[in-house]
């Protein structure tokens, strides 16, 4: 097993631009996803975990099939005269080496590997549908202090949108001094609906963001000079890829030497096995030569 937590910590940026993070496979030290470990234990809050980052070494497993039970019939009265029954057979398989670093979140209070830990929150994405104040979301500090998370991650993307707020409306959950607010809207809202619903945004990431376009939404008295918008598919990619899917691995990252928050964002594919299931592993890849390069954009 490859530990890249050294590396990754070393440079984010570099990293990802040769191995995009497989976000999409997350999981605890206990099995459940982080996504689902938040809604049970807070509901709508962001948990903090210290994640590992590795690669599983190639593996050998053989299977056994089941046995099988034949019925022989008579032709002429398809009553059955005898049963055979056929052995279940070996099967061997090699899996190769996880072509994209899987990341594991491991709760504070669990005993971490020896590893290179990092340090970050886990933003919960929403549910299809809900409205901007009862999605799950992620407050985080402007400027972090040394012992504070450096990193928000959330579970891979494919068409969502980043949404960082830096006012919230009255009704929600204040948001506290020197923090910004984070959502991963599964909702696909246009950021007029935001701005309806009285939040003022700092940053915001989606496939098919067009700056112009959604200026020319914004009514004259709103002061929004400081909004960012951003795309994440600038190309206007095709979200399926030879049988596959588009994926991204999209997550902030505090840089001490710039002192501010980044947004990175790499392209992968996401295959399917055998009998169709989602598969992260051996055949989850970087797309080719219709890929964006890493990108990265400035927080504010």
């Amino acid at each position: 097993m490859k530990d890249y937590g050294t590396q990754f910590l070393e440079s984010p940026e570099y990293f990802i631009g040769g191995r995009p993070i497989g976000l999409g496979n997350v999981s605890g030290s206990d099995g459940r996803e982080p996504e689902q470990e938040i809604k049970d234990l807070a509901g709508r809050n962001s948990a903090t975990y210290l994640f590992t980052l590795t690669e599983e070494d190639a593996v050998t497993k053989t299977t056994t099939s089941e046995d099988r039970t034949i019925y022989i019939r008579d032709r002429d009265t398809q009553k059955v005269i005898r049963t055979e029954t056929v052995k279940g057979q070996k099967l061997t398989k090699t899996y190769p080496a996880d072509s994209i670093p899987t990341l594991r979140a491991w709760p504070l209070d669990k005993k971490l590997p020896k590893r290179q830990g990092i340090l970050g929150m886990w933003c919960a994405a929403s549910d299809g549908g809900v409205e901007p104040n009862d999605m799950p979301y992620c407050d985080f500090p402007i400027t972090p202090a040394l012992n504070e998370p450096h990193f928000v991650f959330t579970v891979g993307m494919n068409g969502c949108s980043i949404i960082i707020a830096r006012q919230v409306p009255l009704g929600v959950p204040p948001l506290q001094v020197g923090h910004w607010r984070m959502f991963h809207d599964h909702s696909h809202f246009k950021l007029h609906k935001w701005h309806g619903a009285n939040y003022v945004i700092q940053f915001a990431a989606y496939p098919n963001a067009n700056p112009l376009q959604e200026a020319g939404m914004r009514p004259a008295t709103w002061n929004l000079a400081k909004e960012r918008i951003v795309s994440y598919n600038p190309h206007d990619y095709s979200w399926g890829v030879d049988g596959s899917i588009r994926g991204v691995t999209n997550f902030l990252y505090y840089s001490r030497n710039r002192n501010q928050w980044l947004f990175l964002s790499r392209h992968f594919t996401v295959g399917k096995d055998s009998l169709g299931n989602q598969k992260l592993g051996e055949e989850m890849r970087k797309i080719g030569p219709n890929t964006t390069s890493t990108q990265i954009h400035s927080l504010s």
